[in-house]
């Protein structure tokens, strides 16, 4: 009987053992300056015990509550108050004979006492069998290494405040395996120090698990507790959306914007990030994006306009990096991505270069927050890399940009050329401003040209915002662009145009507009399109098939693209019926420009719009000179591309002598997949019948009556010294002399009815006068000097 009991005590403690185990955790929620949420799940028992205190010994202890999921077993929470602010506490958890190690955490600062709060963001964070150790590496190797080493602090709470997580912590939310060995185990050495505050993600497929693992903040909307809330750290507030189908509602629109009114009002706050898991674009994958983003975002760019602080839009759902901002709003777009999720890499989905983002990656990475409050409060985000599947680099910055509250001032630009109603080619014009003015530390990262055919810009018939960078495809698209210039080409003859121009920085800071600049375009030299069907909307007329195949398509026939304007684009190498590389070419008769071409100052102006479908094959376009029996003369290299929206693409080049026919090529090569998705659409080839300068003014051979009267220019040709004689009311007008290539050479006030104007130091040629002063008309005249 002895040894039967002895027995049967041997049995129950070990059935008791067995089963309190802790199966995840203990993990850290949902901290705050006097409070902290201490988590963690058993396989049996109710008792939910944390020994806490300032020291290794503990000294205090608390109790809570249990929950459970769909497949949970037992998560127990408990609620630690009465905390100091930015205090050590160490705690362990037990439940029966379950016991945890001993971790210790750091509760949050006041806001009062200006601290420098830091936060980092991971997204997609599920296993991938070919990288079986990223996310453990990415939490090890990458957060915790990063910031102990940058920072120089032995435990990663020493230092870290709170760690975002943007969705999709596993593939199957009900599959609770994947919750207890693919997530928590990975994330263990950060979540037992760090709180997780986490956004659900498509993959979490709204899953009891997700929330019985979670405690977060239960502030939001009726109906939407846990699925919406937000959390203030220091001057930040955190704001989290379930942007899931069935909960893309008003009823969280509505909520949203109740809460950034009161974050506006709020005058300890000086920052937003918000965060869902879905984008409103995305570079990488276009099939992720979601029209609720944009509504989100429309909200987020009002706060920012109403009372000037900063916002962070955090997603992730594309397994890459992106960066981008809001062009009205210091709103910035952080696709924070990818943690371990299999990397969605650059040609394996439709992707597309938006203006909207000049940055975009297809690796692992994290990005982080240090953010600094007091009297001049300012949030530092980087994004460090973890490399991609095939090589692995040690948190190296790929990307960086700071944020401050209000509006900061930057130097506007002036507008250099053209300018003063003088004359230009309306083949092309190259608009210039003068160069970025550094004011401060903040670097130029973009500028906005504004092109319309009346002063108050009602009628704008171009438009460009444009980086100083764009990383696309692996490539910066911008390089070697010059900011301050911007080519226009092909605009209307006998037409008075207005333009302006403005910066913006680094840091989302936009200058004022500069005045407007007022040019004229002169009679057009070229030919007008020489092209037949250049469109493709009538059908594949005029246009010889050698090889392959050539379609015209209509929007989204056959799974292809929408045109570039009007109703057809060619498919160069096929959609509905394939071919691997296909080349169409058509002849151009120009026999009848032959004096000018034989000349030698014959130009052709050619070009189109060109894309494709993810980014692999290869749509381009040449022209070809022939002599009077079609023999080659010479021809110009291919001008192609790989992008996945319509891009334009123009090119000037001599006409040789002897040439008759010009003759246009488009080839398509297919590089992967069924179909060729070479798309090209609105070519053209015209010839000027003279030497076109996009950066000169025309050289007039009469000044108008009217601009001519009221100015008198003696002597001409002028030597050493000319003068200006106006009317007395132009005393005190700004007197403006311009070399015959628009650059502004001289400038004074006219004194007198007899403006003095030394030329000693000009240079023999053609100037050109313009006077200037408010409420009268501006005054022309050109004169030489011998």
């Amino acid at each position: 009987m002895k040894r039967f009991f002895v027995f049967t005590i041997f049995v129950a403690a070990f059935i008791a053992t067995k089963a309190q185990s802790i199966l995840v955790g203990p993990y850290i929620q949902n901290t705050d300056t006097s409070s902290v949420h201490i988590v963690w799940e058993t396989d049996s028992g109710t008792e939910s015990n944390v020994f806490w205190g300032t020291t290794i010994s503990l000294g205090g202890s608390a109790t809570g509550t249990t929950t459970s999921g769909i497949t949970t077993a037992i998560v127990h929470d408990v609620f630690l108050t009465g905390l100091q602010p930015n205090t050590r506490y160490f705690y362990k958890v037990a439940t029966g004979t379950a016991q945890s190690d001993t971790f210790s955490l750091r509760t949050l600062p006041l806001v009062s006492t200006n601290p420098v709060v830091h936060i980092v963001s991971i997204s997609d964070c599920q296993y991938d069998a070919a990288q079986p150790t990223k996310l453990s590496e990415m939490v090890n190797d990458g957060i915790i290494d990063y910031y102990t080493t940058r920072y120089g602090v032995p435990d990663i709470e020493d230092i870290l405040d709170l760690c975002l997580l943007v969705g999709d912590n596993v593939n199957s939310g009900p599959t609770i395996s994947q919750w207890r060995s693919e997530f928590f185990p990975n994330v263990q050495n950060m979540g037992s120090h760090v709180a997780l505050l986490p956004v659900i993600g498509n993959h979490e497929a709204n899953s009891s698990n997700y929330f019985a693992y979670f405690s977060l903040p239960s502030n939001g909307p009726s109906g939407y507790v846990e699925h919406t809330y937000y959390k203030d750290v220091s001057n930040t507030r955190i704001i989290g959306f379930d942007s899931n189908t069935g909960y893309q509602t008003t009823t969280q629109l509505d909520w949203l914007s109740t809460t950034l009114n009161q974050a506006a009002a709020d005058t300890s706050l000086n920052f937003v990030i918000f965060m869902e898991h879905h984008p409103l674009l995305s570079e990488l994958w276009l099939a992720g994006e979601t029209s609720f983003a944009g509504m989100v975002l429309d909200s987020l760019a009002k706060f920012n306009q109403t009372c000037g602080k900063p916002v962070v839009f955090l997603f992730g759902h594309t397994h890459a990096y992106s960066r981008g901002q809001m062009q009205d709003a210091k709103v910035l777009q952080i696709n924070t991505a990818t943690a371990s999720g299999y990397i969605d890499t650059w040609g394996s989905t439709p992707q597309a270069d938006y203006t909207d983002f000049n940055m975009s990656f297809d690796e692992y990475g994290f990005t982080t927050f240090e953010i600094s409050s007091g009297s001049n409060p300012e949030m530092i985000v980087r994004r460090l890399t973890r490399g991609d599947a095939s090589t692995t680099v040690d948190n190296v910055l790929q990307d960086s940009i700071v944020l401050r509250p209000g509006q900061k001032t930057v130097a506007n630009p002036t507008c250099v050329f053209p300018i003063d109603s003088l004359p230009v080619n309306p083949e092309c014009v190259t608009l210039t401003i003068t160069p970025y003015s550094v004011l401060g530390t903040d670097s130029v990262g973009a500028v906005e040209y504004w092109l319309a055919t009346d002063n108050a810009f009602s009628n704008i018939v171009y438009s460009r915002w444009k980086h100083t960078e764009n990383w696309y495809f692996d490539v910066n698209t911008l390089a070697g662009d010059t900011i301050y210039k911007e080519t226009v080409a092909n605009l209307s003859s006998n037409q008075t145009y207005y333009w302006k121009a403005r910066y913006r920085t680094k840091n989302l800071d936009w200058s004022n507009w500069s005045a407007t600049g007022v040019f004229v375009t002169g009679l057009s030299s070229s030919s007008g399109n020489l092209l037949q069907n250049p469109g493709a909307e009538n059908d594949v007329n005029n246009w010889v098939v050698e090889t392959g195949i050539l379609e015209s398509l209509t929007s989204g026939e056959c799974a292809g693209t929408s045109p570039h304007s009007g109703t057809y684009y060619f498919g160069i190498g096929g959609l509905c019926t394939e071919s691997a590389f296909a080349r169409a070419h058509q002849d151009v008769d120009v026999s009848s420009y032959a004096n000018v071409i034989d000349s030698g100052v014959c130009v052709a102006s050619w070009g189109g719009w060109m894309s494709d479908y993810a980014g692999n094959d290869i749509p381009a376009i040449q022209i070809s000179f022939l002599d009077g029996n079609l023999q080659p003369i010479d021809s110009t290299g291919f001008t192609q591309t790989n992008s996945s929206s319509w891009l334009n693409f123009t090119q000037s080049d001599g006409v040789p002598p002897q040439t008759r026919t010009i003759r246009f090529t488009m080839t398509g090569t297919r590089n992967s997949g069924t179909d060729n998705d070479s798309y090209i659409d609105d070519l053209f080839l015209n010839v000027s019948t003279q030497q076109v300068s996009c950066n000169q003014y025309l050289i007039p051979t009469v000044i108008a009556e009217e601009q001519a009267s009221g100015i008198r220019l003696y002597p001409v040709p002028a030597k050493d010294e000319l003068f200006v004689e106006t009317n007395e009311l132009y005393s005190g007008a700004l007197l403006s002399v311009y070399s015959l290539h628009g650059q502004l050479v001289k400038q004074v006030r006219i004194v007198s009815e007899k403006q003095p104007l030394n030329c000693e130091e000009l240079p023999s040629g053609l100037y050109f006068i313009s006077v200037s002063k408010s409420n009268l008309p501006d005054l022309h005249a050109k004169f030489v000097i011998q």
